[in-house]
């Protein structure tokens, strides 16, 4: 009863110092007034907050005759400020790390107290000194996200360059040297801007489309050896990631509107979920909370927390919003922008560009408590695969997927009579039937349930097929058609045979044809002990004469209908071997949209329900080239 009693007195004593349960207070009168923060992180139970800043602490905002001396860097410890070292910068702070006990800072900065001046990228080393990051110089424009993980330190931003070595937007330090990651990021409109380490692989958003060689609009993760995307990403940019560590949820935010497309394309408001499969939007009231953008995200106290923008009217206004799994709940904050959020002793804290939260007084950053949300609301089991169908010929290996990390336990009914208890089980059909199938998940006494069910068929179901997305494809010299194709997505493995001489694997293949001629094309699809054949032919043909296909070509052409309501279709051309994208302009010339475009005469159907009513521009670029502009009309 004694330990009951003084338990609740803990309790109450904790809530007596936040006040009230949501509120805001202020971080010891913040950093000075004409300052910013743009970056939190906590390192070994210390809360650094970094930004563009020259002063910390006291209550003169004039003379600062009561404040700390800092250069745009300083640490918070709950209760009273302190300073590190100088270095005598221009810009801000962007990002904040610990690597190999030595604290690591990237941003916009430059240390003019060294000849030559040290830029974008510095570390407090063992001396209490800062130093450069390894021998061969400083990257050549800023840094804006710093990321350890294992023995590696990683760096991303707007740079090309590190000293006179190449490296594009990103780069590696092994605590002596630099390496690069294949040929970094290229392409878009933004550099990386964020990076997370999701189920071991170092997770990277920004604005770029391609990762290495490989197609990956927005978001790329890298395995130690290659880049790959995650799906085909979103169609803009991204300026914020986060983890949740309980559902193995990764959400993204920042300025998009779609996510996925090799399914459906989710519209997604600036905000989505990859749940370890496919993306998912947050929300379908977010596009009304979040208009303009979202500049951050964080998990705290198993909800999720974002900063950005609305619009109400003609005018921005600065949000902070709450998901709790089902809905988006606004939360009043600070009067301007928020840049960061991060959790520290149980509270939430926020940093950005605001003078106060409320009526209290907060110069650039202050904090917030709420509650842990104990309602179970948190929990979100899934189950893959989802309605899928296998076939078979004596029995059929079925791998599962729960996503709950550290759960109580897992309770898996497979419903053909056994039942398994561990997060990822493979399991054996040996009849053809359709069968349900669910896991119970209990986390913390909290409980869900999720269920799918899987059909299972003899290997004479196996129906091997080839799509081809052109069966006619035109060649000039110098400029070989890409032909693209694909097979049966749930098979175990494909062969491709291109018809000629050449090979390729996976079930979506592309494939560059340097000659005229009708070409057969083929794949063996091998599902379990099933194999199939499928195929189909394409046709070849040489340009040569064909004069129209060179001296006139018509891009784009006016959408319909126009005017329209919210949905809209635009017709378009792309020349075979070309790459296409197709931008959503304002009146004031600012891009709102992309969309990468397929080769050929297509049309490409869009919403545009997240814009206000007005008049708009659509580019066409082939190959990095402006080639046409119309006019379209939102009502």
């Amino acid at each position: 009863m004694k330990r009951i009693i003084f338990v609740l007195i803990v309790q109450f004593i904790f809530l007596l110092n936040h006040s009230l349960a949501q509120q805001w207070r202020s971080v010891g009168w913040g950093v000075d007034s004409n300052g910013t923060v743009s970056c939190l992180k906590v390192i070994d139970s210390i809360l650094y907050v970094g930004g563009g800043f020259q002063y910390i602490g006291g209550q003169d905002t004039i003379n600062y005759s009561n404040s700390l001396y800092c250069t745009s860097i300083a640490k918070w410890d709950s209760i009273k400020w302190d300073t590190l070292k100088n270095f005598y910068n221009t810009g801000g702070v962007q990002s904040i790390e610990k690597y190999k006990n030595e604290l690591y800072i990237g941003g916009g900065f430059i240390d003019l107290s060294l000849t030559p001046w040290r830029k974008y990228l510095a570390k407090l080393d063992s001396s209490n000194n800062w130093s450069d990051v390894g021998n061969i110089g400083y990257p050549n424009s800023d840094v804006n996200c710093v990321k350890s993980k294992d023995t590696l330190l990683f760096v991303a931003g707007y740079f090309n360059m590190i000293g006179n070595n190449y490296f594009s937007c990103i780069g590696k330090f092994d605590g002596t040297n630099w390496h690069r990651l294949g040929n970094g990021f290229y392409g878009g409109f933004q550099p990386p801007y964020d990076m997370k380490v999701y189920n071991d692989q170092l997770i990277v958003g920004g604005g770029f489309h391609y990762a290495g060689d490989t197609v990956a609009f927005g978001v790329a993760t890298w395995n130690g050896y290659k880049w790959s995307p995650l799906d085909t990403g979103i169609n803009n940019n991204i300026n914020a990631m986060e983890i949740d560590t309980i559902n193995n949820f990764l959400y993204v935010g920042g300025v998009f509107s779609y996510a996925g497309g090799s399914g459906d394309m989710i519209k997604t408001y600036n905000i989505a979920k990859w749940d370890g499969y496919k993306w998912q939007a947050v929300g379908n009231d977010s596009g009304g909370i979040f208009y303009s953008g979202i500049n951050c995200l964080k998990m705290y106290h198993r909800e999720l927390f974002a900063c950005g923008t609305s619009n109400q009217g003609n005018e921005s206004d600065t949000i902070i919003a709450k998901w709790d799994g089902h809905s988006w709940q606004k939360i009043d904050g600070p009067d301007e922008t928020v840049m960061t959020l991060e959790v520290y002793k149980d509270e939430l804290y926020a940093g950005g560009y605001f003078k106060k939260v409320g009526d209290t007084v907060a110069y650039k950053i202050a904090r917030y408590y709420s509650p842990l949300d104990t309602s179970c609301d948190y929990l979100h089991a899934i189950l893959y695969p989802q309605d899928a169908t296998y076939y078979m010929q004596d029995s059929i290996a079925v791998q599962f997927y729960n996503n709950v990390t550290h759960p109580l336990y897992w309770q898996w009914d497979f419903g053909d009579g056994t039942i398994d208890s561990i997060q990822k089980p493979l399991h054996y059909y040996v009849s053809t039937e359709t069968f349900p199938v669910s896991v119970i998940v209990n986390y913390q006494n909290c409980i869900d349930t999720t269920s799918s069910y899987i059909t299972i068929k003899p290997c004479d179901s196996l129906n091997a097929f080839v799509h081809a997305y052109e069966d006619t494809l035109l060649y000039s010299s110098g400029n070989p058609p890409e032909a693209t194709f694909y097979s049966n997505p749930n098979a175990d493995s494909w062969q491709w045979d291109f018809g000629d001489g050449s090979t390729g694997t996976g079930f979506s293949n592309s494939h560059n044809y340097d000659t005229a001629g009708t070409y057969t094309i083929s794949v063996i699809v091998k599902f379990g002990n099933c194999i199939d054949t499928g195929s189909t032919t394409i046709t070849i043909i040489n340009t040569a004469g064909i004069n129209e296909y060179f001296d006139d070509i018509t891009y784009l052409w006016q959408n319909i209908p126009n005017p329209f309501d919210n949905n809209t279709s635009i017709p378009y051309y792309v020349p075979y071997g070309s790459k296409g994208f197709l931008q959503i302009i304002d009146v004031k010339g600012e891009l709102l949209d992309e969309y990468a475009l397929q080769h050929g005469k297509n049309t490409l159907s869009i919403s545009l329900e997240y814009l206000k009513a007005g008049t708009y521009f659509y580019n066409i670029l082939i190959d990095g080239k402006k080639k046409d502009t119309k006019k379209m009309i939102l009502q």
